[in-house]
């Protein structure tokens, strides 16, 4: 998704002549991987916290 934001480039909002604005696309890329690694490792992780406690009555 980076490569994706950085070739589409609204207006200049990840770079332009004066360089790159890193804040901006570097907050692409977190919100992306929190999207899509973050939300399925919680919902492992809670599955598992589940099965491990049903396991354990």
């Amino acid at each position: 998704m980076m490569y994706v934001a950085w070739e589409h480039n609204p207006q200049g909002e990840f770079h332009d002549d004066t360089g790159v604005h890193w804040l901006y696309w570097l907050g692409i890329g977190f919100s992306w991987f929190v999207a899509v690694a973050g939300i399925p490792c919680l919902m492992a992780t809670a599955v598992s916290c589940i099965l491990f406690l049903s396991r354990r009555r």
